[in-house]
């Protein structure tokens, strides 16, 4: 099946009873196997969707495979910072892009991300979890400060621009964000797998439901319908369809691909 790691018990899941009531023990177990193995197989199935999850590039928390590779992780976790920094704050209807300074800031750091990738892709230099995690980062926290104006612009009625980032005192806030998740993910990461893996599992549903709706954003952009809200509900609604039959969709190629 799809979840070949609990055969062998590779997620480390399975509880260890201790002496007491056998029905007791027998009700905890039940519980805690069925919940904790749903969970994750719903986890690893989106994380299958979009991620080779080779396990030599996967980082592993106390003995565990995390749903997916380690520069995915990266860029699934940094995308959801930066689209919780946004929604919580002042910045929600901005439809403009990070002042100048900091969108080349953004742009530096994925060109690092792309460098790195390509060198150990070709067999230039070899490159390291660590450093896939960090690179991953490096592009997870800016995307969505590229996206998300484009789908406010075509969302708002006002023509007023307004940038989503413009202190750098925001810029340094989101690296030592960066900072503090690798070093979470990477070196303190002891008994904080399963909140690890859920909030992989929310980064890449909000990741990818904001490129699908900033998608349809632009397909709706001359739609005007008398009554205003239709527009933004048919652009969400429609983002909302896609996103399942976009990982449906991805989820047979990869195991088609796997079959080869």
């Amino acid at each position: 099946g799809i979840l070949p790691h609990y055969q062998n018990n590779r997620w480390g899941i399975l509880p260890h009873c201790e002496a007491g009531s056998l029905a007791y023990w027998s009700l905890a177990y039940w519980k805690c196997h069925f919940f904790t193995k749903y969970q994750m197989e719903i986890l690893y199935r989106i994380g299958y969707a979009v991620c080779h999850q080779l396990p030599e590039r996967t980082i592993f928390i106390d003995g565990k495979q995390l749903p997916v590779c380690a520069r995915c992780i990266g860029i699934y976790i940094g995308s959801l910072i930066s689209i919780f920094f946004i929604l919580f704050s002042k910045r929600r209807k901005s439809n403009a892009i990070p002042v100048r300074y900091i969108s080349f800031t953004f742009v530096f750091l994925m060109c690092i991300m792309a460098i790195d990738g390509v060198t150990s892709y070709f067999g230039i230099r070899e490159t390291t979890n660590s450093l896939r995690l960090l690179t991953g980062l490096s592009v997870g926290i800016p995307l969505p400060f590229f996206i998300y104006p484009i789908l406010m612009d075509n969302l708002s009625e006002s023509s007023r621009e307004e940038q989503i980032l413009k202190s750098g005192y925001e810029l340094i806030l989101l690296i030592l964000l960066a900072i503090v998740s690798y070093l979470l993910i990477f070196h303190f990461n002891t008994k904080i797998y399963y909140p690890i893996a859920l909030l992989t599992g929310i980064g890449i549903f909000s990741l990818h439901y904001l490129l699908l709706v900033t998608i349809f954003s632009l397909i709706f952009y001359n739609f005007e319908p008398k009554m205003k809200i239709l527009k933004p509900f048919l652009i969400f609604l429609s983002g909302f369809i896609l996103f399942f039959i976009e990982f449906i969709t991805l989820t047979k190629l990869h195991t088609i691909i796997n079959q080869q």
